[in-house]
């Protein structure tokens, strides 16, 4: 059996001396890979080489607001960890839209480096705090849906009727994709999902694999949000209610009592999305369990609203992804407050 290779992580610091510690610590029993960065230039040389599984990034390091976008599209699927020395850290809107997925405050205990930084990757969807749509703002995040499935990916460069995206082997990209294709591509704003059509004008190679797509004339308001959304990731639990009816519209892959197993990409009070290796036809009444850390299971109705396929987001994760949304039709009293305070917690 092949040993695991270790995850890869990128410090970027302007502190030598602190990348230097950092280091030693996350290689330590090599739990970790890393590369340090002394300025945000050298951090973008070493992202175009290499598709980190973490940043470590300092907010003292210049040029920040213009380079880290750069080094999170080259990086789509990486854990965002900021270092900041502000005991108050706050998100530009800027940064926000990067998908953040966590904040530490210097000084801080090596220990807690090395569980905050594995926290990160092993739950990279855990974002703080969502930020205005913009759809060829550099770094931000968005799916490209074709006839053979879903592309999840980012904006690598903005051009006036046009815009880059990362594309394989850094994301998943759908088998049908190639110049001249029309395709829908969804954007999750604040209080709506949107869409727009596009085509595909042509593929890229520099600084990594991409494609050049068309700016759409006009973006639709796909689904408007009731409640407010967090995009944090938990495992939840899946039952599908009346079988075999259930098992037959999933084309027999279901067992009766045999629930599907995922994590959660964001949640509110009226409903989450998650990724599955399993799917559910549209329309089937489920009993869900959704187990946040540190907290009890939060339980209810619901009803499988959307079911895609999307592909592995990472070479650990199983060949065939699906991500389902679930709207919630019942909840206890006691589930209903511990999902409201995760909401308005942001987890």
């Amino acid at each position: 059996m092949t040993p695991q290779t270790p995850p890869f992580v990128l410090i970027a610091d302007a502190d030598p001396y602190i990348c230097r510690i950092f280091e030693a610590r996350l290689t330590k029993g090599c739990v970790f890979d890393t590369v340090s960065a002394g300025s945000g230039q050298e951090a973008v040389r070493a992202a175009a080489q290499c598709p980190f599984s973490a940043i470590l990034w300092d907010m003292r390091l210049q040029d920040s607001f213009a380079l880290l976008p750069r080094i999170r599209a080259l990086c789509p699927n990486a854990a965002l960890v900021l270092l900041t020395t502000d005991d108050r850290p706050t998100l530009e809107p800027d940064i926000a839209r990067l998908d953040v997925t966590d904040i530490l405050v210097k000084p801080l205990n090596l220990d807690t480096l090395v569980e905050r930084v594995d926290l990160a990757i092993r739950a990279p969807q855990a974002v703080l705090q969502r930020a205005p749509m913009e759809i060829a703002r550099v770094g931000q995040r968005l799916e490209l849906i074709s006839a053979l499935g879903t592309c999840v990916t980012r904006v690598l460069e903005n051009r006036p009727d046009s815009f880059t995206v990362v594309g394989a082997p850094r994301v998943h990209v759908p088998a049908d994709f190639r110049t001249g294709l029309r395709l829908r591509a969804r954007i999750a704003g604040e209080d709506a999902v949107y869409s727009f059509i596009a085509r595909i004008l042509g593929e890229i190679d520099d600084p990594i694999a991409g494609w050049l797509v068309q700016k759409p004339r006009s973006i639709r308001r796909e689904q408007r949000r009731r409640y407010p959304r967090q995009a944090i990731s938990f495992a939840i639990s899946l039952e599908p209610e009346g079988e075999p009816e259930a098992s037959q519209a999933a084309g027999g892959s279901l067992r009766s009592g045999m629930p599907v197993r995922g994590r959660t990409e964001e949640f509110g009070m009226g409903g989450c999305s998650l990724v599955s290796d399993r799917p559910l036809p549209a329309g089937t009444p489920v009993c869900f369990v959704m187990t946040p850390p540190a907290d009890a299971p939060i339980t209810g109705l619901g009803a499988v609203v959307q079911a895609t396929p999307c592909g592995p987001f990472a070479a650990a994760e199983p060949a065939a992804v699906f991500r389902l949304a679930v709207r919630f039709l019942s909840l206890s009293p006691s589930s209903r407050r511990r999902l409201r305070d995760l909401t308005e917690a942001g987890g």
